[in-house]
């Protein structure tokens, strides 16, 4: 099975975040392939450019 993250699903993968249920969890680490959309890469920099979403050095600078 192939999963499409969104870009909620995506941070909190990121982040080992509580917020992603243990379905979800087990459906990601067991697919096959996990998918990103372009879109989530234009949502996360409109959330750090409005201040609602801070990177680390390694990825901002």
């Amino acid at each position: 099975m192939n999963v499409l993250l969104d870009t909620c699903a995506l941070c909190w993968v990121a982040n080992d975040a509580d917020d992603l249920s243990a379905a979800a969890r087990e459906a990601i680490e067991g697919a096959r392939s996990a998918f990103v959309s372009p879109v989530s890469a234009w949502e996360i920099g409109l959330k750090v450019r409005q201040g609602r979403l801070e990177l680390p050095d390694a990825l901002g600078s």
